[in-house]
């Protein structure tokens, strides 16, 4: 039987990236690039019974050429 998930999203540092504007459900986010690159959100899978347990965790990785990328997190 499949574990019941939620999503978790961890904003990184204050100052790696900020939130520049929030409407409804949408959030603008302003990342800060350092040589090139900025730490985006880490994005988490949680046991809907256990929050705190988390099932998998990727990061964000945000280039200043537009690219994104997804990178297992720790």
């Amino acid at each position: 039987m499949p574990i019941k998930m939620l999503v978790k999203i961890i904003m990184p540092s204050e100052g790696d990236m900020g939130l520049e504007n929030q409407e409804g459900g949408t959030l603008l986010l302003k990342p800060t690039y350092f040589g090139g690159e900025c730490a985006g959100p880490i994005v988490q899978f949680v046991d809907e019974q256990d929050p705190k347990k988390v099932v998998s965790s990727y990061r964000l990785k945000i280039k200043n050429t537009g690219e994104l990328r997804l990178a297992k997190a720790d």
